[in-house]
């Protein structure tokens, strides 16, 4: 009888003890997503791909991994503030993505030249000129232009059929997004002596640029697409703008804020 009470007692306590282990492995492996930008590079190629989609474009579907690596590769830099990283792992992010020019038109390596150009630029003074990021106001749409490049631009000039209507709406959308993390960042910039949007402006003001500008992207969207299921995810982007504040996670910021880049591709 008493080892028929502790079988299920003690089945249930492996259960348990199961299910918190594989909770924990998956929220490192979410962490682990979230700090090597992983989350954010896979939501960069989710992006390109359905771009590709929506305009009828061929597209390698092999060029998604050196957009991948490019995402990892070009946050991971900015992170290290231009720091060395080390050769092995410069060597494995950076090879594919040099492999590819011999197989990618003109037009698409000098988009990879201009992005890697602008990452480098970013953070890095030329001559009398300071890191871009530094420059008044502008680090929030070199941050749209870059995607809307990798995004938009690097699959449609395998045709050379550019649609820039489509370039403006990933523009004004990644930027929208940026303004959100400037609010979670007042703090950091303040000491590092950056003038950003929020600073300037304020957080109430800086919410009501990020939300014209989602506004303008979604015009745009729905004026070339005509499809109004859409406007859900307008509304879930309205919602992140107006719940956002420096106090909350990193997790909201990453998870929910970044996320929404898979649902603007998706719909």
């Amino acid at each position: 009888m008493l080892i028929k009470q502790l079988v299920p007692k003690v089945a249930n306590e492996s259960f348990i003890q199961l299910k918190s282990t594989l909770l924990k492995i998956l929220l490192n492996l979410i962490s682990f997503s979230i700090h090597h930008k992983i989350y954010l590079a896979l939501a960069a190629v989710a992006l390109t791909y359905y771009n590709t989609l929506r305009h009828n474009l061929s597209f390698n579907l092999w060029l998604l991994i050196p957009i991948f690596l490019i995402v990892v590769l070009a946050y991971h830099y900015i992170r290290c503030g231009g720091k060395t990283m080390s050769p092995t792992r410069w060597t494995i992010l950076s090879t594919p993505i040099i492999s590819i020019s011999f197989w990618i038109t003109p037009f698409q390596t000098m988009i990879l030249v201009f992005t890697t150009i602008l990452s480098l630029l970013y953070i890095h003074p030329v001559l009398k000129i300071p890191p871009l990021r530094n420059i008044p106001l502008i680090k929030v749409f070199l941050v749209g232009l870059a995607w809307s490049c990798i995004t938009t631009l690097f699959p449609a000039l395998n045709h050379q059929e550019v649609n820039y209507w489509n370039f403006l709406e990933i523009v004004c959308f990644i930027s929208s997004l940026v303004l959100l993390f400037e609010i979670k960042d007042i703090s950091e910039d303040k000491r590092a002596n950056l003038t950003t949007f929020p600073i300037v402006m304020g957080v109430s003001a800086t919410k009501l640029v990020s939300l014209l500008l989602l506004t303008i992207a979604a015009y745009i969207h729905v004026r070339i697409h005509l499809d109004f299921r859409f406007l859900v995810v307008v509304i879930l982007n309205i919602i992140l703008i107006i719940c956002t504040n420096q106090q909350r996670s990193q997790y909201y910021f990453n998870c929910f804020v970044d996320g929404s880049i898979f649902l603007w591709g998706i719909v």
